[in-house]
């Protein structure tokens, strides 16, 4: 479901936050010996709260963050209706600031954001600074080499300049009929156009090396997690013998499968 529809019981009660976020947290939780209700939360691009909502039922003291006010206010009905108050989930002010007092969360997460933050460096000083000291964050988003382009549907678009030639495969690909169809747009000249806006105007694909180069001078440990998660391991086990082949392996994933970010505030 689109987060312009408001959140409903029956959508809700087939959701469940990804996997590997839940991993991290659940791993925090026992390492820090702290209690559900004791660990804050921040769902960074929380969209309409699906994720924090489940957290809170779950106990946690979970929170959102999002740019659109239009998804918050149609979380707000089912969180009343679930006796949590939609409060929980804030805007994002102008000038990337949240309302959270430093050092206030334990973990922060994201799942499908970063690809579209122009602004990375300014993400990363207001986590800095809501993070608390052994706080964590897990972020996770398309890789920059991923084949089909995760939001358009359109293999490789993502992977050319922001210019014409870019604009031109995707105006081919419209014409294939290999498009995300998009409700209101009609012709091949309007979808081409609105793709293509989209395109270089709120996707962000970066070089690992320049990710982890934000992080770590905002303050961050940085490090790309794709190679530990257990699903992957039965696969890649048996040829990752030494720590090298594993950072190699490490590399490939996170540049064409998927990014695992963590990052930890000393």
């Amino acid at each position: 479901m689109s987060k312009s529809n408001i959140l409903t019981e029956e959508e809700f009660s087939r959701f469940k936050p990804s996997r590997r976020i839940l991993e991290y947290i659940e791993a925090f939780g026992r390492e820090s010996g702290l209690e559900n209700k004791d660990i804050r939360i921040l769902d960074w691009g929380c969209g309409r709260g699906r994720a924090v909502l489940w957290l809170r039922e779950k106990g946690y003291n979970a929170f959102g963050i999002e740019v659109d006010k239009g998804p918050i206010e149609n979380a707000a009905p089912l969180f009343r209706t679930r006796g949590h108050d939609p409060a929980v989930l804030q805007l994002l002010s102008p000038n990337g600031k949240t309302s959270f007092s430093d050092d206030f969360f334990h973990i922060t997460f994201s799942s499908q954001v970063f690809e579209h933050v122009e602004d990375l460096d300014g993400v990363a000083r207001e986590l800095f600074r809501i993070t608390r000291g052994e706080g964590i964050g897990f972020h996770t988003y398309p890789a920059r080499k991923h084949l089909v382009e995760a939001h358009l549907k359109m293999p490789f678009i993502h992977w050319l300049p922001k210019n014409i030639v870019r604009r031109t495969l995707i105006a081919l690909f419209v014409l294939a009929g290999r498009e995300p169809r998009w409700p209101g747009l009609r012709s091949p000249a309007e979808k081409t156009d609105a793709y293509y806006r989209y395109s270089i105007g709120k996707t962000f694909y970066r070089k690992q090396a320049e990710t982890q180069a934000v992080f770590s001078r905002n303050g961050f440990r940085v490090s790309f997690e794709c190679i530990n998660d257990p699903l992957l391991a039965r696969y890649v086990g048996s040829i990752a013998k030494g720590s090298a082949m594993k950072t190699a392996i490490n590399q490939i994933l996170t540049e064409f499968l998927k990014v695992e970010l963590l990052i930890t505030k000393p």
